[in-house]
């Protein structure tokens, strides 16, 4: 199942937790828990970030048991 981006984000953008989650995924694909887990994040603080990535297109669901990958990092080329 495919969403369509809202809004794309750019670097600034992104608050700590968004950059915490996009870190941990450059490193493959994560559950909710794993990335509480690396992140020390709290759960819904993980699910809500983990929605805004996935809204403006830069991380995706990629299996119903809650499996997220990056799919373009928003942090690419910055300085």
């Amino acid at each position: 199942m495919s969403v369509e981006p809202t809004d794309k984000m750019e670097p600034e953008d992104l608050n700590d937790s968004d950059r915490e989650i996009l870190e941990a995924l450059r490193g493959g694909r994560a559950t909710p828990a794993a990335l509480k887990d690396w992140t020390g994040l709290s759960g819904q603080t993980v699910h809500n970030r983990l929605g805004r990535l996935v809204a403006a297109g830069h991380v995706e669901k990629v299996h119903e048991s809650g499996l997220y990958e990056l799919v373009e990092d928003p942090r690419e080329g910055e300085e």
